[in-house]
């Protein structure tokens, strides 16, 4: 469901991205600018997901691998939308305020990942089959 998501929007990010190539002149600058646009993109197609499953979910929601799995890739994606900007202004200004960024990262990382391993392990759900019992 989340790669579906993922794929109806890739068209739209791929014409903006090869908008942006003659804006910018080196491949430094365009990966400034493309390594968060990327992000965006993923956390919206993340939280569009978690969002909309969790509205059509009559059961809890906790119980559900997508709900973790979907969190932790919206907190993932997050701060990589955030951190290349904030890190562009400050490094040169506060480098121990960057570097305490970049701890910051470190640690949501971990968290995001302990999210999506929680979602990994939740029990699959029931499938029903035909009439045979």
């Amino acid at each position: 469901y989340y790669v579906a998501r993922v794929a109806r929007v890739w068209p739209v990010h791929l014409l903006t991205l090869v908008a942006l190539i003659p804006a910018v002149q080196s491949a430094a600058a365009f990966n400034q600018f493309t390594r968060p646009f990327q992000s965006l993109v993923l956390m919206a197609a993340s939280l569009y997901t978690l969002v909309r499953r969790a509205s059509a979910e009559p059961e809890r929601v906790t119980s559900q691998d997508w709900f973790w799995i979907t969190l932790g890739t919206s907190m993932f994606f997050s701060i990589r939308v955030a951190l290349p900007p904030f890190v562009e202004v400050m490094l040169s200004t506060n480098p121990e305020l960057t570097r305490l960024a970049y701890l910051v990262s470190a640690w949501m990382d971990i968290v995001a990942f302990i999210l999506i391993a929680r979602g990994m392990v939740c029990p699959l759900p029931q499938t029903r089959s035909g009439g045979f019992l």
